[in-house]
């Protein structure tokens, strides 16, 4: 009978049959990127930083480096956890500038696009502002009075907000405002609100409830997803109807399984993976990251009932209150540790679903691994090919082994940095693994 094999974080390999229930088994590491643990405006490295108000978190898309709001300013940290003050300062205002001689009032949220302009969900000056890679900071889009005008630019009104993304194309921008979702076009800054939104999620009024504490994400597909803290379940938003994607509408509880299900206690915030979502949360039942997976199920990543700040794997990390995450290229996701004052890293690895049989006994080796500019396959059975994946779930190269040596080589040197995953067809059957290139 074929077997579904899932190939989950960190290269752990779990085969079940296809027919049964799916249960994701993670390895995970928890770590502390960046805080002392204590409330503070210190730049620094790693604990000898602190932080005020922690918000909004995103990550260069293909860099080193992640911001995060906090209290009145734009921080910055390295991979190493190296944090400074990017642009702002903790005095509020309104000031368009460079760096730290600009000004914003209350930010809440962070969003970037692929060419690594940042921009920013700035509450108290009811303005979309824009920060260039070099820390240029303008106003992007809203007048700075208090509204829900749509309009190009400065023509365009907001009210409250509290969060801000992209879509995976990274050609709009998605806020939500007032109890609505508006949506923003980056190469002109043209707002138009998202209407007609038939409502079956339990809500009145026939538009999606997004409420002060609604965080959001988009995908290529035009769909939307958003959770809200005052409500125990998360909303999809596909072709204008606004459904319960997973959780219930009124039971606030903790239990991982299918969609429908499964239960939330006060979700947070949200990004996506390829077809899946993340999903921070905290409450009576403890404080986790959730993974919503793109075959409908539920796990928790990380966390657990007990509340606190210790690091280690998926079964011994604990968190007080996971409030905004952000998820880089190589599989990083950081989560705002927001009472702890602190920001933590969770390494999770690549999360790939293949339909076929896989033969873990298969004695494959790859060297060198991280690889630079070859890896060499090697292994006990002749290959017949080599299929290297991506992150994304894309087939980067497939070799022809012709079924004529257990070795292969595969040139790597074209290869962007990250984790990848190579699918080795041999004689006596399916292998898969992973390798990183450096």
């Amino acid at each position: 009978m074929k077997k579904r094999l899932l190939l989950i974080a960190g290269g752990l390999i779990v085969s079940i049959n296809a027919f049964t229930q799916i249960n994701y088994v993670f390895n995970a590491t928890v770590t502390t990127l960046a805080g002392s643990g204590t409330k503070g405006t210190a730049n620094g490295s790693g604990a000898n930083a602190s932080f005020s108000k922690l918000g909004g978190i995103v990550a260069e898309p293909l860099g080193d480096n992640i911001y995060v709001v906090d209290s009145n300013c734009i921080r910055k940290i390295t991979k190493n956890g190296v944090v400074t003050t990017f642009a702002g300062s903790y005095q509020s205002g309104s000031t368009n500038a460079t760096g730290t001689n600009a000004r914003f009032n209350n930010p809440q949220d962070l969003a970037i696009d692929m060419t690594g302009n940042i921009y920013v969900a700035d509450e108290g000056n009811y303005l979309i502002r824009k920060i260039t890679p070099a820390g240029v900071v303008t106003t992007f889009a809203g007048n700075g009075v208090s509204g829900t005008t749509d309009g190009q630019g400065t023509n365009a009104s907001f009210d409250s907000f509290n969060s801000i993304t992209r879509d995976q194309n990274s050609q709009y921008l998605y806020v939500t405002n007032s109890y609505k979702i508006r949506k923003i076009k980056i190469s002109d800054g043209t707002v138009t609100t998202i209407q007609n939104i038939t409502n079956n999620s339990g809500n009145m009024g026939g538009a999606p409830y997004c409420g002060w504490s609604s965080k959001i994400v988009a995908d290529n597909n035009g769909d939307i997803y958003y959770s809200d803290q005052d409500q125990p379940f998360i909303h999809k938003i596909s072709n204008n109807i606004d459904n319960v994607y997973a959780g219930n509408l009124m039971d606030w509880n903790y239990v991982d399984g299918n969609l429908s299900d499964a239960r939330f206690q006060y979700p947070q915030s949200i990004v996506r993976k390829n077809t899946g979502l993340f999903v921070s949360e905290g409450g009576t039942f403890g404080a986790s990251i959730r993974y919503i997976s793109s075959d409908n199920k539920v796990s928790t990543l990380a966390g657990s009932a007990t509340q606190g700040k210790a690091d280690g794997n998926e079964q011994t990390a604990t968190f007080t209150s996971p409030s905004f995450i952000g998820l880089d290229s190589l599989d990083n996701l950081f989560v705002v540790d927001a009472t702890n004052y602190i920001v933590r890293k969770i390494n999770i690895g690549a999360i790939i679903t293949a339909i076929e049989k896989n033969n873990p006994s298969l004695s494959f080796t790859l060297f060198p691994n991280p690889a630079t500019d070859k890896l060499y396959v090697s292994g006990s059975s002749k290959i017949i090919s080599c299929q290297v994946i991506d992150v994304m779930g894309r087939e980067i190269i497939n070799i022809n082994g012709n079924n004529q040596s257990n070795n292969i080589s595969v040139e790597t040197a074209s290869f962007a940095k990250g984790t990848y995953y190579i699918k080795i067809l041999s004689q006596e059957g399916t292998s898969i693994k992973s390798f990183v290139k450096d």
